[in-house]
């Protein structure tokens, strides 16, 4: 799962960085921010740092419980910590969850005519 995570984020999405470590690149919280940024989910994002400073890294994901929220994804304080110590693979499970959520948004089921089909 890493691997297409990885692949998603570097030749999809394209963040400002290519992502050679998923946990110690998401650790800070601020690609998470810039990721949510890309598929215009957040207007905030100049209030993201890039910073390893833990004071940093918690108002990140302050910012980023919010964003979360707003696109019907709990994000718990023990998940936060997870990331912010870059417990193995917990990033790339929370960016599965994320671009899975993503993709429900853009492929909402209820907004098709689906009735052309049945002639």
């Amino acid at each position: 799962m890493a691997d297409l995570i990885g692949e998603w984020i570097n030749n999809e999405v394209k963040l400002s960085k290519k992502i050679t470590n998923i946990e110690d690149d998401f650790s800070n919280g601020y690609l998470f921010g810039e990721l949510l940024q890309k598929f215009n989910k957040i207007s905030n994002f100049n209030e993201y740092k890039n910073n390893d400073d833990n004071t940093i890294k918690i108002a990140n994901f302050k910012l980023l419980e919010k964003a979360l929220r707003d696109i019907n994804i709990n994000i718990e304080k023990g998940r936060i910590f997870d990331l912010i110590s870059k417990k193995r693979g917990v990033a790339t499970r929370f960016l599965y969850l994320i671009k899975k959520t993503l993709s429900e948004k853009f492929i909402n089921l209820d907004n098709l005519d689906l009735k052309k089909c049945n002639n």
